[in-house]
């Protein structure tokens, strides 16, 4: 059968195979607790690994912590002279991941990284630890980063980490008296 308007079959969009694992901890110390990460680690087996409060410093080897054969690791640590804080983005090696040093400043702790996962847009994940609620350099530092690539509309973004938004009304958007 021939018609005068020949049905072209459409280009399909290659879908992702499975949705992502992400879990987002605050370890407030992963040094004191490496029993129980791992036993996190087992029971999830996660894609993407979001850590605040990590307390690592340049002592601390990542594959003290993470499988070097199966995930990539990017850190932000506090130097010895502040102890605490520090952010830790892991990245499963089934994915292409790039660590985008240009998105991070260097008065925050913060650490982007770029996933590019076959038919899906690129995900662009940070993970963050705001220490204090009054530090407001630390929301105009992810307001320029969040412009930057939400200007390609072939962009995703995940922001994890610890915001400490204790204060913050999600109803009007701005933080509440107190």
């Amino acid at each position: 059968m021939h018609t005068s308007s020949p049905i072209c079959p459409r280009a399909q969009r290659a879908m992702c195979s499975r949705p992502l694992r992400i879990i987002n901890v605050n370890c407030q110390s992963l040094v004191h607790k490496k029993p129980a990460f791992f036993n996190l680690l087992d029971s999830v087996k996660p894609d993407v690994i979001i850590i605040t409060e990590s307390w690592f410093n340049s002592s601390i080897n990542n594959a003290e912590y993470f499988s070097a054969e199966h995930l990539s690791v990017y850190r932000r640590d506090r130097g010895a002279e502040s102890p605490g804080g520090g952010v830790i983005v892991a990245v499963n090696k089934d994915f292409h991941s790039t660590h985008e040093v240009t998105l991070e400043d260097n008065t925050t702790e913060t650490v982007w990284v770029k996933v590019a996962i076959k038919g899906c847009k690129n995900l662009f994940i940070a993970g963050s630890y705001r220490a204090k609620v009054e530090d407001n350099d630390f929301l105009d530092a992810i307001s320029t980063s969040l412009c930057g690539i939400t200007s390609n509309s072939n962009n995703s973004v995940l922001l994890g980490g610890d915001y400490n938004f204790s204060g913050w009304n999600w109803l009007t958007g701005s933080i509440k008296p107190q």
